[in-house]
């Protein structure tokens, strides 16, 4: 009788389930053999596998109460789980060059390649809450995104402009006014198609794919008062040619690549120092890069 009293007892486990978006739980119950059963009658396999099932299902009860509550917690605090679109760019403007940067103003400032009032791209400014200013808009096409001085203002290049039409660097206050303030002429670098990186020396440094003297791409160095000077000329040998945009390491050396060139002829990996002292690292070869091609 004792036995059969156990086999017949119930234990009961409530649970929450979601009812929907408007975050309202209904209380469930699943029943289930208790766990003094086990105990009493170990030799009850049907009783011990129920219970193992009951085990794994309290589990996952537990797991999804927790993320039930948690997308409720979300909900109420406003979190959002999805991008949101700020702006949609259309046909008068647009595409956007390179990532945006945040000013210290809160906004976010970035470059479009065309549109603009004069169809020659932009440089512009968009708030958090997506509304946007074109700030310049009468000069060549951005070449790539900006970067903030350590004046606060942003610096960027074109990629065609200037006296000799290989492009120039600018600069510009978060209001709009403009200055361009370097000018490339084929010799010391060429169209670039990346951006500038700042250094720790004050100065700004960036690659063109063309230009330098042996008009294969080069790396260069602006100061903030306009001076450029070539670090290192590209000759598709070991060095490479063609290269890439720059980036600055944490032990305060340039670090980039080349899309021809090297050992194999399909492109490098390579430092240089602020001073011009280039080091290759890796020739990309066919069954690393197969399309010769390095990004």
């Amino acid at each position: 009788a004792a036995a059969s009293m156990i086999h017949d007892s119930q234990l009961t486990i409530p649970f929450l389930q979601s009812r929907g978006c408007d975050g309202v739980f209904e209380e469930l119950h699943e029943r289930v053999p208790p766990l003094d059963f086990v105990a009493w009658h170990p030799a009850e396999h049907e009783h011990i596998r129920r219970f193992e099932h009951m085990k794994m299902a309290q589990r996952k009860f537990t797991i999804s109460r927790w993320v039930v509550l948690l997308s409720l917690l979300l909900s109420v605090s406003g979190w959002a789980l999805e991008p949101q679109t700020l702006f949609n760019f259309q046909l008068g403007l647009g595409p956007v060059m390179g990532a945006l940067i945040e000013g210290r103003d809160g906004n976010f400032y970035g470059t479009a390649r065309g549109g603009g009032p004069r169809a020659s791209g932009a440089v512009f400014r968009v708030t958090p809450a997506g509304v946007l200013t074109i700030l310049v808009s009468d000069q060549a096409p951005p070449a790539a995104g900006l970067v903030f001085g350590n004046d606060g203002l942003l610096y960027g290049m074109t990629d065609t402009g200037g006296p000799f039409l290989k492009g120039t660097v600018f600069k510009t206050t978060t209001s709009g006014v403009l200055t361009n303030f370097a000018v490339f002429n084929g010799t010391n670098a060429a169209n670039p198609q990346a951006g500038l990186v700042l250094a720790g020396d004050g100065n700004f440094y960036g690659a063109s794919q063309a230009g330098g003297a042996h008009l294969r791409g080069a790396v260069f160095g602006v100061t903030p008062a306009g001076a450029v000077t070539t670090l290192f000329s590209f000759d598709s040998a070991a060095a490479g040619a063609a290269p890439s945009g720059l980036t600055l390491g944490r032990d305060g050396n340039l670090y980039g690549s080349t899309v021809l060139g090297g050992d194999f002829g399909r492109g490098t990996i390579f430092k240089i120092t602020t001073a011009g002292a280039l080091t290759t690292l890796h020739s990309f070869q066919t069954n690393n890069n197969a399309l010769g091609i390095a990004e």
